[in-house]
């Protein structure tokens, strides 16, 4: 299965130039999947495309934003354990 990358709000395969997995410091074990590292080329494609809409979302409403970054914030309340959790095997902390 090839390794995807999500450019210009769609999914697709990623130059991949090599991998990177989280390791816990405690025990030098491999945590989670591998995340592609992408090439040059996958990181030109994603800058072009964030630029193509900078303007909207600098036109796009504080309101939205906040809805936005609330919901955003909410996502990662309910998913609070694990996300510490997974930061103490990350960081050894």
């Amino acid at each position: 299965m090839k390794s995807q990358v999500l450019i210009g709000g769609g999914w697709r395969d990623a130059d991949v130039v090599g991998t990177f997995r989280a390791v816990d410091p405690t025990s030098g074990q491999a945590i989670g999947d591998a995340f592609p590292i992408s090439s040059c080329a996958d990181l030109d494609e994603a800058l072009t495309a964030a630029c193509a809409v900078a303007s909207e979302l600098a036109a796009t409403a504080p309101e939205t934003i906040a809805s936005f970054l609330a919901a955003y914030a909410d996502g990662i309340e309910a998913h609070s354990e694990a996300l510490a959790s997974l930061a103490h095997q990350e960081t050894g902390l």
